[in-house]
This record gives C-alpha cells, sequence and structure tokens, in this order.
C-alpha cells in the first residue's frame, strides 16, 4: 500500500514537473515570460530595461524607440513569411510525394529574404552601437554575459 502511494506521488510530481519545464515560465517567476505576451510587449519590456540599465538620455531614448519600430516592423513581415514556410512544408507532408523542387525553390527564396534581413538587423545594431558612450557600451556587455552565464548554460 505504501509503495503504491509513494509511486502516485513520484508520479504526479514528475508530470507537475514536466509542465513546468516545458511551459517556459520556471526560470524567474514574476519575470516576463517569452511564451506569454506579443512581439511588440516583448520589445517594449526589453527596451524598458535598457533604458533603466544603462541610464539613457532623453535624445538615445528617442533614438532606441525608432530603432525598435523599425525593427518590429521589419519582424511582422518576416513573421508572414515563416508562416508560408510552415504552409508549404505541411502541405508536402499531407501529399502523396514530396515536391523537392518546389521546397528547395522556397526555401531559396527564403534565404535570400533572411540575408536581407541579417544586414537589416546588423545595421540597426550599428545604429544601437553608436548611441552609446563607451561606459554603457560596458555596461551591456557585462550584462549581456551575467545574461548567458544564467540563461544559457
Amino acid at each position: 500500500m505504501v509503495h503504491k502511494f509513494s509511486f502516485i506521488v513520484l508520479f504526479v510530481l514528475v508530470v507537475i514537473g514536466l509542465i513546468v519545464l516545458f511551459s517556459g515560465c520556471h526560470r524567474r517567476p514574476g519575470r516576463f515570460c517569452s511564451i506569454h505576451g506579443t512581439d511588440k510587449n516583448k520589445a517594449e519590456w526589453i527596451s524598458k530595461r535598457i533604458v533603466k540599465e544603462l541610464k539613457l538620455t532623453k535624445n538615445q531614448q528617442i533614438e532606441l524607440d525608432r530603432i525598435k519600430g523599425e525593427i518590429h516592423a521589419k519582424k511582422a513581415e518576416f513573421k508572414v513569411d515563416h508562416d508560408e514556410i510552415k504552409n508549404a512544408v505541411l502541405s508536402q507532408v499531407k501529399s502523396d510525394s514530396v515536391d523537392q523542387a518546389a521546397l528547395n525553390g522556397l526555401f531559396e527564396d527564403k534565404e535570400l529574404e533572411f540575408k536581407e534581413i541579417r544586414a537589416f538587423l546588423i545595421n540597426k545594431f550599428a545604429e544601437f552601437h553608436i548611441i552609446l558612450t563607451p561606459e554603457q557600451r560596458l555596461k551591456l556587455a557585462e550584462k549581456m554575459e551575467t545574461f548567458h552565464s544564467k540563461n544559457c548554460s
């Protein structure tokens, strides 16, 4: 009887642990959760953190908001393209045979678009980098290293 009860408790704890693990909100309660909220809300949360942590001036905040808006607009374009890929692959899965030429063509087009988006984002990063003082750049680098060591190890 005790063995059966222990097994049930262990099973429930494992299920709860898996739910927490895959929910994406297990890292820091009360912090911004990556699965909840819109892209715009996430960008707003990140920019507020940047303003606070780096103590940006009003002019720097204006530039950050401009860059954030341009990135958000570009990301909206890219998201539509992502759905196109998903739908194309899904239709191939449902079909009797895979049209490799069609998929290769689609992915070649997407690779060109990705190169364009990559160049755009690098340009926006350079614009953001220019508005920071050397001290702010150093502080940002330290924050990024800390974040990476806590969340990506």
